[in-house]
């Protein structure tokens, strides 16, 4: 009887080590997988969405939902009928339409006089942007929009 409590002991103590292994190894894997796209800068939220959107960031992807964050060097494409709202920290807000990819190349939300500095690079598709910080003339802001071809279209100003 002594011998096989001490069997059973042993058995658990191997259950319990081959427990504390196991959430070792799948702790390190999150680690490796999340923390890539956490340490990146947030440079907006999500505020809207229709249908699927995903971002891709150091070879992860992930779904956008309403309230993710968005980070700098994200490149976001939107299925086939899919709307997206980014707000950015600065309050400016972009729409992405569908079938759109974009990448947010740069942004930086500085505090005071310092203004903002953001650049989306538009691979394909439409969008719209209401960028609120270029109405504040007392702040330096660079909005810039990269695209190997493109069309734009003034819709109106407000003041």
């Amino acid at each position: 009887m002594n011998e096989k409590t001490t069997r059973d002991e042993h058995c658990r103590l191997i259950v319990i080590t081959g427990c504390v292994r196991d959430f070792i190894l799948f702790s390190l894997l999150l680690l490796m997988f999340v923390g890539p796209v956490s340490a990146a800068e947030v440079a907006g939220t999500v505020t809207r969405v229709q249908l699927q959107s995903t971002a891709f960031n150091n070879g992860l992807s992930r779904v956008l939902i309403k309230n993710a964050k968005v980070y700098v060097k994200d490149r976001i494409n939107t299925g086939a009928k899919a709307r997206l709202e980014i707000r950015f920290h600065d309050g400016s807000v972009i729409t992405l339409g569908g079938n759109t990819n974009v990448s947010i190349a740069e942004f930086h939300h500085g505090e005071g006089d310092e203004g903002t500095h953001a650049t989306l690079k538009l691979v394909g598709g439409a969008f719209h942007a209401a960028v609120e910080s270029l109405l504040d003339v007392r702040r330096k802001t660079d909005f810039k929009i990269q695209t190997p071809l493109g069309m734009i279209g003034v819709r109106g100003t407000r003041f």
